[in-house]
């Protein structure tokens, strides 16, 4: 009997060292603390969680740790992958179980996860040895359907300052994931907004940020300052069919002050 399942992505966590911390006014944990109580109590049996990258903005051990215990207790596998302002070895370190992997299997559905930080740089690429992993592992499971989650966007997102951040090579992944109708998205964070596009054939999604919002369509970055934090969940049907709605916490809002970017 097919197998449906839920999967629920955060992205663009931007945790420091110290919970107590602000960064450019922003108190992420605090932002997180509340997006999570939402999660909770929306979808209190989940299958998996995927943490789409900007997990701990400095890069800290502290921050890393913390992080590992808050995500804990969850009744279901949790995924990680590290975005710009991520350390990967740490991920790998102190995520005990957390780490990038896949592909991974959750209901009838695989999910790929891709690591696309480029070391230095707010923009991503994949490269050929992990793009060529990724085509080979869906070419050898055709009937499977998928989800393909990286950081940063392959695509535009209509976004000027954004979309010369995404990935270099993304127009070539893209074009791979459209030849393969297997995959039914690729989901990703970075842009700290909500998007679901069809671009070069493939669909793409992004998710809002767990900390501030970044304006759409803007030439250069802009605070949505009514946009509250979110996430996003995703019905996986045992028929293949995604389902996706994105929840904004507005008791996350109050976490939020200052006028600096947070990202």
């Amino acid at each position: 009997m097919p197998t449906s399942a839920l999967l629920i992505q955060l992205t663009d966590l931007h945790l420091l060292a110290d919970p107590a911390e602000a960064l450019g006014g922003c108190h992420n944990q605090a932002a997180l603390d509340a997006v999570l109580m939402d999660v909770r109590q929306r979808y209190p049996a989940p299958d998996g969680v995927v943490l789409s990258g900007d997990l701990v903005h400095d890069e800290t051990p502290a921050g890393y740790q913390r992080l590992a215990r808050q995500f804990a207790n969850l009744p279901c596998p949790v995924w990680a992958i590290p975005g710009n302002h991520d350390d990967p070895a740490a991920i790998k370190r102190h995520l005990t179980g957390i780490g990038l992997r896949g592909p991974v299997p959750i209901g009838d559905w695989q999910l790929h996860l891709l690591d696309s930080r480029i070391a230095g740089s707010p923009a991503g690429r994949l490269g050929q040895r992990q793009m060529a992993a990724l085509l080979d592992a869906l070419d050898r499971s055709t009937d499977t359907p998928a989800l393909v989650a990286c950081h940063h966007p392959a695509g535009p997102v209509g976004a000027e300052w954004l979309d010369a951040m995404r990935l270099a090579d993304g127009d070539a992944l893209l074009s791979a994931l459209a030849a393969r109708p297997q995959v039914r998205a690729l989901i990703g964070g970075h842009v700290h907004h909500s998007s679901d596009r069809c671009v070069l054939g493939c669909r793409q999604i992004t998710t809002p940020a767990v900390t501030r919002q970044f304006r759409p369509r803007s030439e250069r970055p802009v605070m949505d300052h009514a946009g509250a934090p979110g996430y996003r969940a995703f019905r996986l049907g045992g028929n293949g069919h995604l389902k996706t709605r994105v929840h904004r916490v507005p008791a996350a809002r109050a976490a939020l002050r200052g006028d600096s970017a947070c990202g």
